[in-house]
């Protein structure tokens, strides 16, 4: 169970945003958002973990996540939207959000765990 809220952290921390602020950014690189990100990850619904804290980086508009039990596939796009899948064995979390300059949020799902919930972030640099 810890690792996957590890990967549900993940997901939510590659959704992260604030709309007012990825709004502002219209037109920008996705490079915009390169860097570390603190990002918790909030369970409304389902039997995972409350929430977690999980570290990411995204390099290039694409994000990276440095856990053995689970691989992650996303990208930031130059807006600031994020939309991100993360894989552990068979289950999959999908999560959407946006960043700005230094916070994001967005919400994430696994269907498999009957689980969704929230997520917030915060730049680390």
């Amino acid at each position: 169970m810890k690792a996957w809220s590890l990967t549900v952290a993940a997901m939510a921390c590659l959704s992260v945003a604030s709309v007012a602020e990825a709004a502002t950014r219209r037109g920008a690189s996705p490079r915009a958002f390169d860097g570390r990100w603190s990002v918790m990850v909030i369970t409304e619904q389902g039997v995972c973990d409350r929430a977690s804290r999980l570290s990411l980086g995204i390099r290039d508009g694409r994000i990276e996540m440095a856990d053995a039990m689970a691989t992650a596939s996303g990208r930031v796009d130059p807006r600031g939207r994020v939309a991100v899948r993360v894989m552990n064995g068979a289950d999959v979390l999908a999560a959407y959000g946006s960043l700005g300059t230094g916070t994001g949020s967005g919400t994430w799902r696994a269907p498999s765990k009957q689980c969704a919930g929230r997520w917030v972030a915060e730049r680390r640099e």
